[in-house]
Order: C-alpha cells, then sequence, then structure tokens
C-alpha cells in the first residue's frame, strides 16, 4: 500500500504528522533559561571576584599590620621583659629554695638549743637537792640563777643565749664583742625576759 501513494504525497503526510512547532517552543525556552542561567553564573563569578578581591587585600593589610607589629620596638621591649621576668622567676625560685633550706637548718639548730636547754635546765635541777646553799659555789649559784631565767652563757664562742619559754623565743648575743657596754647588754637581758 504504501508503494502506490506518490513520494511527494508521503512525505507531505509525514510532515504533517509532525508538530514541531512546539519543540521549537521548548528548544527557544531551554535558550533562554540557559541564557539567564549563564547570566546568573556570571554575574556570580563577578561578584565572587569581588569578594576575594577585598578579601585579598585584607589578607594583605593583615599581613602588613603582622609584620610591623613583630618588627616594632613594643614588641621586642615586651619580649625582653618576659624573658627578664622569666630571669627573676627562676632567680626568686633558687632564692626561695635556698631559703627553705636555710628555714629548715635553722629549725634543726632552734630544736638542738631547745634540747641543750632543757638537758641543761634538767641538770640544774638536778643540783638543786643541795639543801645548803653555803656549800654551793657562789659561780654555780649565779648559773643556776641565770639558767632558771633561761640564760645560757657560751664561754668559748662568747655568746649569749636568751631563751624566754612564755614566748618560746630564743635570743643571741655575742657578749665578747667590745661595742657592747656591760650597760647595754644586761638591758638586753632583762627586755628579752
Amino acid at each position: 500500500m504504501m508503494l502506490q501513494l506518490d513520494p511527494a504525497e508521503l512525505l507531505r503526510e509525514t510532515l504533517e504528522g509532525c508538530d514541531i512547532e512546539t519543540d521549537l517552543d521548548t528548544i527557544d525556552r531551554i535558550a533562554e533559561n540557559l541564557k539567564q542561567l549563564q547570566d546568573e553564573r556570571n554575574q556570580n563569578i563577578i561578584t565572587e571576584q569581588q569578594e576575594l578581591q577585598e578579601l585579598s587585600e585584607k589578607l594583605a593589610d593583615e599581613q602588613q599590620n603582622i609584620e610591623s607589629l613583630e618588627n616594632s620596638s613594643t614588641r621586642q621591649e615586651i619580649k625582653s621583659k618576659l624573658k627578664t621576668n622569666q630571669s627573676l622567676e627562676l632567680s626568686m625560685n633558687k632564692n626561695l629554695k635556698e631559703l627553705t633550706s636555710i628555714k629548715q637548718d635553722l629549725s634543726t639548730n632552734l630544736s638542738n638549743l631547745v634540747d641543750d636547754y632543757n638537758s641543761l635546765d634538767k641538770q640544774i635541777e638536778e643540783l638543786d637537792f643541795i639543801e645548803d646553799d653555803e656549800d654551793k659555789d657562789a659561780i654555780v649559784l649565779k648559773l643556776m640563777v641565770y639558767r632558771k631565767f633561761g640564760l645560757k652563757i657560751d664561754i668559748p664562742s662568747n655568746t649569749l643565749i636568751i631563751y624566754n619559754k612564755e614566748k618560746n623565743l630564743t635570743d643571741f648575743l655575742n657578749y665578747g664583742d667590745e661595742k657592747y657596754s656591760d650597760y647595754f647588754i644586761s638591758n638586753y637581758i632583762w627586755d628579752r625576759f
């Protein structure tokens, strides 16, 4: 049957059966949408490039500020002061350790002196069993009185050790030093009792 129709007629019928007008409209709309998308894309690229340029300029400014701060005398002064403070802190820590060690030594010495004092005090109390004061040597009597008050005389080192029981304090005085008068020494002793 197809062979019976004229080829021109067949072609016309085929073309009439195809409606390409809607396809052309769709292609025009697609082309318009693509153009609009391309314009928006180009606009976004321009906007992003401007923002990138602004951020690059800000970054350059900040880098320049950082460089100027790093090279500024104020920063150098702060670094110098920081190093000085660190050195001072180390020195203070060293001094603190030394002072702690000295304090421990002094505490040990004080404890030893208190033990010596208590031992001497006990020895004096043991001497109290002699009832007749005339039999005691005058020097022993004086030493007993002095020790009762908390005074110990260290003859080899020319030092007076004065212990105040009420305040639990021990004072030392080098009585062999010629710059102290007898009056000063006696006042010093009585003030400590």
